[in-house]
């Protein structure tokens, strides 16, 4: 993970509402990553 990453929730304050990430992810600098989602292993997210 480079710098200026976001990785937050969205929804309602319960439930399951934040990124999974894999491992060995790159995420790129000044990517945001928001809501329920799953990065896969080894995935590549572009910088912003």
């Amino acid at each position: 993970m480079l710098h200026q990453v976001t990785l937050g929730g969205i929804g309602k304050a319960g439930g399951d509402r934040h990124p999974k990430i894999g491992d060995g992810v790159l995420i790129g600098a000044g990517a945001t990553i928001l809501g329920n989602v799953r990065i896969g292993e080894g995935a590549k997210i572009g910088a912003d």
